[in-house]
């Protein structure tokens, strides 16, 4: 259900819940009933790790061949859970990224594969390209989507990818 006037689209789930309760006039049983409403996201990210090199042309030092043990993560957003109290199921997600990034990029020369190419294989666009790619897939679990992507080329450097 829609947010209130506030111009807010977030989803509003109700969480309804049930107590039993002695009433004031005597032992028999009544039910009580608490409602909350909840409009929160959650949030599930799974990574993978990659050896591929690269050469960025016109970039000292890095126009010489040269190679990161990349770590890529994807983010998705999930605005309820499903009957078992998941947004989606990790190694769903992780089977995802395995086979659509993983499987493409480990082990290869980034410059040999499209579109890198033309483009220049850096984090940023690689960043993007995986965006592209996960972004086609359907996403395990309900009403999810995917949010972000960021590639480290090692602990210190990060570049992330977003579409609002």
């Amino acid at each position: 259900m829609p947010g209130g006037s506030g111009g807010s689209t977030a989803p509003r789930r109700a969480i309804i819940l049930y107590r039993v309760a002695e009433p004031p006039s005597g032992p028999a049983h009544h039910l009580e009933l608490d409602v909350f409403i909840v409009s929160g996201v959650f949030t599930l990210s799974v990574q993978c790790r990659l050896a591929s090199s690269h050469v960025l042309p016109g970039c000292p030092p890095c126009d010489r061949l040269h190679g990161h043990t990349w770590t890529v993560r994807a983010f998705w957003e999930f605005n309820g859970l499903d009957e078992h109290g998941m947004g989606a199921n990790f190694r769903d997600l992780k089977a995802l990224l395995g086979r659509e990034v993983h499987d493409k990029f480990d082990h290869r020369h980034l410059n040999d594969i499209a579109p890198f190419d033309t483009v220049p294989p850096t984090a940023e666009n690689l960043a993007r390209e995986v965006f592209a790619i996960l972004r086609e897939r359907p996403v395990p679990g309900p009403r999810g989507r995917l949010a972000r992507v960021e590639v480290w080329e090692g602990p210190e450097a990060c570049a992330a990818y977003a579409e609002s």
